[in-house]
């Protein structure tokens, strides 16, 4: 991942079917470094689980690479699923976060998804819904001064640093990632 990004930086990455939405590499790595600092902010720790549900999209898939290149574990939905299978879902897999389509957050209940500390927008990345006495809202609105502060210089290929995952046997697993076009 991190090496495709650095090579393909200017180089089309995503692009939505049908949309005029296209991500370059190195969009989608600034996207990515985007949600390692609002993953940090929420102290979230290698291991924690964040939810995605939502159809095939440019950032259905960096929501993806974000968890994984993060360390955390992604539960993905599908979104073909009634309201209550994706509530037991996302309940029973402890999830932190949640990554959703608009269309399918509005058939959610937010008292069902008790155990969620926020829910996202795969339209934007906007924050849906925050538990009480989350700041994370806020977080999002300043992200651009939290970009600043942590690359005061801009945003480069020099700054893609992802979580190196090993399995048990300690090798080291390297992600992957093609030129897809999303259908």
């Amino acid at each position: 991942m991190r090496i495709a990004s650095k090579k393909n930086w200017d180089l089309p990455c995503y692009t939505d079917y049908g949309e005029d939405t296209t991500f370059t590499y190195g969009q989608v790595a600034e996207e990515i470094a985007k949600i390692h600092l609002l993953f940090q902010y929420c102290s979230l720790r290698r291991g924690d689980k964040i939810s995605i549900i939502g159809k095939n999209t440019s950032r259905w898939c960096i929501a993806y690479l974000a968890t994984v290149t993060y360390g955390a574990i992604v539960v993905p939905i599908l979104q073909d699923f009634k309201p209550n299978d994706v509530h037991h879902i996302v309940n029973h897999s402890e999830s932190t976060f949640l990554f959703t389509s608009d269309n399918i957050w509005e058939n959610l209940e937010e008292e069902a998804l008790s155990g969620l500390r926020a829910v996202f927008s795969l339209t934007d990345f906007r924050c849906l819904h925050q538990r009480d006495g989350e700041t994370v809202q806020k977080f999002m609105k300043n992200m651009d001064a939290a970009m600043k502060k942590n690359f005061p210089k801009g945003f480069y290929k020099e700054n893609i640093n992802y979580t190196e995952l090993s399995n048990e046997k300690g090798h080291v697993t390297e992600l992957y990632l093609r030129n897809y076009r999303i259908q």
